[in-house]
């Protein structure tokens, strides 16, 4: 269920940013606009991760975690609800992710090609 998130994210979270750099965006500007959106993609993951760490007051704690939930489409019942926070890690999912990995048993019939990962690893 982890790489099915992953999956949305990159379908409709990053394929949509990417489909708004201007299309005459030089070479170089469209490599800065990919690498930030992979920079700020990894960044909720390691918000996910728990990295960053939670707020916290003297008698509260807030963190921010994606929860994926899947749901019986005739009747809406919750088959099951996976966390990021709670599995293999959302900072390590992400790598594969942005190579098209999604795991031996792809969360879609088909997976679509995504955009090229940027260079961020190398900045």
């Amino acid at each position: 269920m982890q790489h099915a998130i992953g999956y949305v994210l990159m379908a409709q979270m990053r394929e949509y940013a990417v489909a708004r750099i201007p299309q005459d965006a030089s070479i170089e500007a469209r490599q800065l606009a990919m690498r930030v959106l992979d920079h700020a993609l990894f960044g909720l993951m390691e918000i996910c991760d728990g990295f960053n760490g939670p707020l916290r007051s003297p008698t509260h704690e807030f963190s921010v975690d994606l929860v994926g939930t899947l749901r019986r489409s005739d009747d809406e019942t919750v088959v099951a609800r996976q966390t990021l926070f709670d599995g293999d890690g959302a900072c390590m999912g992400v790598h594969g992710w942005l190579d098209g990995d999604f795991g031996e048993a792809p969360p879609a019939q088909q997976v679509q090609a995504f955009t090229a990962q940027s260079d961020w690893l190398a900045h």
